[in-house]
């Protein structure tokens, strides 16, 4: 055998040891198998590579099983034919994930300005306005999205990451060896387990409520400006903005401290203003609610509201503050009687 040889075969058993590893991964999540696997990853630049490549080919293969295009038909009747069919398809899709890759990454393996593999790892969470729906992930987490929300999620072997692009989500965070993280606009929360609500502002700040378990805050790359990541305890509102490169504490949004069971359509309020509670009524509604004047705009609301559903909503609020309903063109409008 010569070296050529000996180097083909040497490359074709590291080449077996990662696609090993990968399903292993992806199906036993305890801290020993990882321990083992962390032992194998670090042992060499050769496994750390081909580690890194086959992950991704999984990556994409797993988005185009599920895509229209190139997915399995899940109604399809178990026959010999249809069983044939759908390793056919299959196979399409792996041929295509490979093509896509070689795209993505060129003959080097590194990725191509622009391109981003984690986009390809899952399907986009998403909410409408005046919309809250969960979503399980494939590690056991619970995803609920409130209104108008975007969420990517990439889970790889190595990591569980979520990025959140607009609007507010709960994550019940499934124990498991790796980390949890959320970015959102130039910050980063990061959890191993627990439940935490993650909002992401117009403003660009972001809010992090840890109702079980402790997480961190802080900007995802870190310079020598910035402050370390805070960490953020049970019952721990911790408001988080990043500008110019620093990250710094910021008071928690108006009503945060507040009882929140928002993934049901209710919040209860100990005592908030009129206009600050109708603002967050808003979010759900599609014609807005309008407070005529600022007498009505100070009043004082006590209770439980269920904000998602706008005329119930408008209901009980005009009949506990005594308020006038008008509905009109530009919206519901609310004044003093």
């Amino acid at each position: 055998m010569n070296d050529n040889e000996r180097g083909d075969d040497e490359h074709g058993s590291i080449n077996q040891q990662a696609r090993e590893w990968v399903v292993r991964l992806d199906r036993d999540k305890s801290p020993e198998t990882r321990a083992e696997f962390d032992e194998w990853f670090d042992a060499s630049p050769e496994h750390r590579r081909e580690f890194e490549w086959i992950e991704k080919i999984y990556a994409v293969g797993e988005h185009l099983k599920d895509s229209e295009e190139f997915g399995l038909d899940r109604n399809a009747h178990p026959t010999h034919r249809s069983r044939s069919r759908h390793w056919l398809m299959w196979g399409t899709a792996a041929a295509a994930a490979v093509a896509v890759l070689m795209i993505a990454f060129g003959a080097g393996g590194a990725p191509l300005p622009g391109q981003s593999m984690s986009a390809l790892a899952a399907e986009p969470l998403v909410t409408q306005r005046g919309e809250i729906r969960s979503f399980r992930l494939s590690d056991g987490t619970n995803a609920t999205l409130d209104t108008d929300s975007r969420v990517e999620v990439s889970m790889t072997a190595t990591e569980r990451s979520l990025h959140l692009s607009q609007g507010r989500a709960r994550f019940e965070v499934a124990s498991d060896a790796r980390p949890f993280r959320v970015r959102a606009g130039a910050g980063e929360v990061t959890a191993s387990q627990g439940v935490l609500d993650v909002a992401y502002g117009d403003d660009q700040n972001i809010t992090v409520r840890v109702i079980r378990g402790e997480a961190k805050v802080g900007p995802i790359a870190p310079g020598p400006q910035a402050a370390p990541a805070q960490p953020a305890d049970q019952s721990e509102v911790l408001g988080y903005s990043v500008t110019d490169g620093r990250a710094m504490s910021v008071p928690p949004a108006v009503g945060a401290n507040a009882r929140q069971d928002w993934p049901s359509g209710w919040v209860q309020h100990r005592s908030i203003r009129l206009d600050q509670l109708v603002a967050q009524a808003n979010r759900y509604s599609g014609k807005p609610i309008i407070l005529d004047d600022n007498a009505t705009a100070a009043l004082i609301a006590s209770g439980r509201f269920q904000i998602n559903k706008t005329d119930v909503f408008v209901e009980r609020i005009a009949e506990s503050l005594k308020l006038r309903i008008s509905y009109r063109d530009d919206g519901i409008h609310l004044r003093k009687r």
